[in-house]
């Protein structure tokens, strides 16, 4: 996994509205969710179902790392992929995304361009600086 993703640590009460919220508030392209073992997303797992759709809906790649079997189990049969943290390697799927385009940017700051006069007319006149009386 490349280094720009972020571990969202869920509560046991944390529902999938929540956790949508804050998977659609994660600046990275990545977020691995970590769900506890008594999570409250495994008694409607179709919320996984609709975590996934919303990932993919803003663009994102979302993994699962728990230790609920049942949500394991779930995980793989709707092919969310499973980040497993004591190995750090995450189990792939058959399907991969089509890679992005690069986007081009803009901006705002241009260094500035040093310029050297021609003739001795356009060079600034410098003023020297007025005595301190102390």
């Amino acid at each position: 996994m490349p280094e720009g993703f972020e571990i969202i640590r869920a509560r046991t009460k944390d529902d999938a509205a929540i956790l949508i919220d804050r998977l659609m508030r994660s600046k990275y392209p990545e977020v691995v969710l970590v769900l506890p073992k008594n999570s409250i997303l495994a008694a409607d797992l179709n919320s996984l179902k609709i975590l996934k759709e919303e990932a993919e809906s803003v663009d994102k790649n979302l993994f699962i790392s728990t230790e609920n079997n049942e949500i394991t189990i779930f995980a793989k049969k709707i092919q969310l992929p499973i980040y497993n943290s004591n190995s750090l390697k995450k189990e792939k799927t058959k399907f991969s995304r089509p890679a992005k385009k690069e986007l081009k940017r803009m901006l705002d700051i241009v260094p500035p361009s040093f310029k050297i006069p021609n003739d001795i007319e356009e060079l600034p006149i410098e003023l020297e600086p007025e005595p301190k009386n102390y």
